[in-house]
């Protein structure tokens, strides 16, 4: 009889123990099989505190945002030409990678504010180290990436609450907004001045990943491009708007696949960052990432229109710039698959956007004044 009753607890102790140890996302999903309408009541509750939280995050990440714009190298004239949307992504590349940390629900604000506390001590210490030889050393002169802030923090026994892809898709978005808002609003007229000179003749995709390769490719000739503004870059522009905002579009992507696996022990935060990756993809015209292929497609033919629009230039610089652009970019060639190689495959542009063809228009006025 003892030993029925001892089966008998440790029968009801077991079911006890499988049961504490469910999930809580397993615990939601016999919610929702039990309790359909209570469920969604609950999940619900849960939509909106997250909703009225993300809200409040991105609010407070930008407000010294709209300075940005009004200290910027854009005329209010030339603001008027692009849509609120493209103005709110290109504003959203001056958030560094502990801004989108905290924007979009990796961390809340107690994790923000020591991120925050240790890069100020960084650069306290360094500045009085310095203080001798550097007397006019400031935190401005201090560009600390993340990096090293998070070396630091470790070394003091301080762990931030995220994973590696959680940083390292962070970064990638913060890359891709960074390519967005040169290619497009461009708020600071960056451009490559060739007078001088070019940059250093690099193959840019010398042991490099995909990804780096393009990240370079592209900042070298957005760069390029802002110097040659023509009627004839329209298709250029266009070409590199998709390839810069199919990188937003996978980094938001991989961001949203990565809260999936947050989702069992902290479903609001998973919500969170699936809910701010939805807000940074509907700014996109294009929210889907492209299939490799056609990417690789659109990537081979911005360089190839570029080296184009270079040789169609009548001065003395271009010919120089054509041939540092062409010894940079010919590795990358090389390397793309034979079928887009061999394709015959054309883009061509009909039509111009209106809005486009004034804000270039604008551009060039600008320069020439």
């Amino acid at each position: 009889m003892n030993n029925q009753h001892n089966e008998s607890n440790f029968s009801d102790n077991a079911e006890q123990q499988s049961h504490h140890q469910k999930t809580l996302f397993e615990k939601m999903e016999d919610l929702f099989r039990s309790n359909p309408q209570h469920a969604a009541h609950v999940f619900q509750q849960m939509r909106s505190q997250v909703t009225q939280m993300m809200q409040m995050q991105l609010a407070e990440c930008c407000q010294n945002l709209k300075n940005k714009l009004s200290h910027s190298s854009i005329s209010q004239e030339q603001a008027r030409l692009f849509s609120p949307s493209e103005i709110k992504l290109s504003l959203y590349s001056f958030w560094k990678e502990d801004d989108l940390m905290y924007a979009l629900g990796i961390w809340d604000k107690q994790n923000f504010t020591r991120f925050q506390t240790i890069r100020h001590r960084i650069v306290s210490e360094e500045i009085a180290r310095n203080k001798s030889t550097h007397p006019n050393l400031s935190a401005v002169a201090l560009l600390l990436d993340t990096e090293t802030i998070f070396s630091y923090a470790f070394q003091c026994g301080i762990c931030f609450p995220h994973n590696e892809a959680l940083k390292k898709n962070i970064k990638q978005l913060s890359n891709a907004l960074y390519l967005y808002n040169l290619s497009l609003l461009n708020l600071y007229g960056k451009h490559y001045d060739f007078e001088d000179g070019t940059p250093p003749c690099l193959d840019w995709s010398q042991n490099k990943k995909a990804d780096e390769t393009e990240q370079i490719v592209l900042y070298n000739t957005i760069m390029t491009l802002n110097t040659y503004t023509t009627e004839r870059d329209t298709i250029i522009r266009m070409l590199i708007e998709r390839l810069v905002e199919n990188k937003v579009a996978r980094a938001v992507q991989n961001l949203q696949e990565q809260s999936f696996d947050l989702i069992a022990d902290n479903p609001k935060q998973a919500l969170h960052i699936y809910l701010a990756c939805d807000h940074i993809k509907s700014l996109l015209k294009f929210q889907e990432p492209l299939e490799p292929l056609h990417q690789q497609f659109v990537f081979y033919h911005t360089i190839k229109e570029m080296k184009n629009l270079l040789e169609s230039q009548d001065d003395e610089v271009s010919p120089m710039v054509l041939e540092w652009y062409n010894s940079c970019t010919h590795s990358c060639l090389e390397k793309m698959p034979d079928e887009i190689k061999v394709s015959k495959l054309t883009i061509v542009s009909h039509h111009s956007n209106s809005n486009k063809t004034q804000r270039q228009s604008g551009k060039k006025r600008e320069r020439n004044d």
